[in-house]
């Protein structure tokens, strides 16, 4: 670590105006990593890429709308593509609006785009009440800790805003196609979310686009192309008591996966959004180029690349967005992707999963994620074994969790400097299981799921 490279993290992830935790945990990393018998204290050996979370006693309990839209997704996956019995039908049509709610009216807030000057709604991972109090469901112990520990403030996701907008449309496009009776309140809000031109709001963000006064303030070691990209976070003003404004409370960085989310959506959204015509097409192609060239160089493999989500979780995304490719019509594929990038994205993805996953050992972490992956990008043969072999992994680490759950936790994203935020739970690992589940059970044998799930679940 150069000096720069030093100055770069106190200044990105707000060291000064916060608390002095923040110096300290670098400082800490930086004499660990020099001493590798006190690090192997701390960081025991284990199977697979993914890292088993050992310490509870250290984890920050809470709900945030980041969680929930991931967990909306694996929900929503098990009545759409699964065959789910009546009872549990209803219970997940509950559930899946209680995460919605959450998700777009609970954790929203409005911010104002730095060139336009467009009002706009944003999901927040840390919503407050008038009184500053959580609405996250975090003990006030927790809160305080996540104060001192210098994230106190946090600024909107932009990933977290376009997923919860993706679910938004695949919940009204489910509710439409099934006569659910939904709750209409819900439905309006979710048409209200949809009901922006989110093409040309993302595109005074992205680099190379409108993007000329909000570069990433963190470029440590990040070895991506970035053009094309935007950053983790919202543009957000923090009002100083001494009148100053503090714009960047975390610091603020390109991460490949939470641009693969973006361009998702994007394509999701193409009717309404206008996204494949004029200066639309012009920006969701510069989002298409940049994760070519993260693939092509080979640096989605690598870990200062993907920065929060893993490697094997943006081939995972790759995997969604291909999916959703696929519903394109051959005009409009050829007016995004007239080179083919998608499909050298997809097969470089397949020889991760295949090479780099699949054949090596795997926790049960690393086995969903290479089964949801594989089926999503419609690997072929796929009855030689690559997703049995994974599904193997599933089966016989199944009761790992002890009696209250089924499988450990697992990280789940990360970020590595200079402290170590990582995301995981028991219940986010069996979560992605069932969806890597219910996804080789359509892929492997056909199974059709029924509209009124009139057939028990097997």
């Amino acid at each position: 670590m150069t000096g720069e490279r030093f100055l770069e993290v106190l200044t990105g992830l707000g060291s000064v105006e916060y608390q002095n935790i923040t110096l300290l945990f670098g400082l800490i990393r930086c004499f660990l990593l020099a001493n590798p018998r006190k690090l192997a204290l701390l960081r025991r050996p284990w199977k697979g890429l993914s890292e088993p979370l050992n310490l509870p006693v250290s984890w920050i309990s809470h709900r945030t709308a980041f969680y929930d839209v991931i967990f909306f997704e694996h929900l929503l996956g098990r009545i759409t593509k699964s065959r789910p019995g009546l009872v549990e039908y209803g219970r997940l049509l509950a559930i899946l609006e209680s995460l919605l709610r959450f998700i777009l009216v609970t954790s929203r807030e409005w911010l104002t785009a730095p060139l336009s000057g467009r009002r706009h709604p944003a999901i927040t991972c840390l919503p407050k009440d008038e009184a500053g109090n959580p609405l996250c469901a975090m003990s006030a112990k927790d809160w305080k800790m996540k104060k001192d520990l210098g994230f106190g403030d946090y600024v909107p996701d932009v990933d977290t805003t376009f997923l919860g907008l993706c679910m938004a449309r695949k919940w009204l496009d489910l509710v439409s196609e099934r006569k659910i009776p939904a709750d209409p309140a819900l439905l309006d809000e979710c048409r209200a979310m949809l009901d922006h031109p989110w093409v040309e709001i993302i595109g005074e963000y992205q680099a190379g686009g409108g993007n000329a006064s909000h570069p990433p303030t963190i470029r440590m070691g990040n070895p991506l192309d970035l053009y094309g990209s935007v950053n983790l976070w919202w543009d957000k003003p923090f009002p100083q008591p001494d009148g100053s404004v503090v714009r960047e409370a975390l610091g603020n960085e390109v991460c490949a996966g939470h641009n693969m989310d973006i361009l998702e959506t994007i394509l999701l959204n193409r009717a309404q959004w206008n996204s494949l015509e004029g200066e639309n097409l012009a920006i969701t192609k510069r989002f298409l180029e940049f994760h070519h060239r993260a693939f092509v160089s080979g640096n989605f493999k690598d870990e200062r690349s993907v920065r929060f989500y893993r490697p094997e979780t943006y081939v995972y995304y790759a995997g969604r967005m291909y999916e959703t490719f696929l519903t394109l019509s051959e005009e409009e594929k050829a007016l995004l992707d007239p080179a083919g990038q998608v499909e050298e994205i997809r097969a470089m993805a397949l020889t991760y999963c295949k090479n780099d996953l699949a054949a090596r050992t795997m926790n049960p972490f690393d086995a969903a994620l290479a089964v949801t992956a594989l089926v999503l990008l419609r690997y072929e043969p796929r009855q030689d074994g690559t997703i049995g072999q994974a599904l193997k992994v599933l089966v016989d680490r199944l009761g790992e969790g002890g009696r209250k759950n089924p499988y450990k936790a697992y990280e789940w994203t990360l970020v590595r400097y200079p402290t170590r935020i990582i995301v995981g739970s028991p219940v986010a690992t069996s979560l992605f299981v069932l969806n890597a589940c219910v996804e080789a059970e359509g892929y492997l044998y056909q199974a059709k799921p029924t509209s009124d799930s009139s057939t028990s679940s097997r």
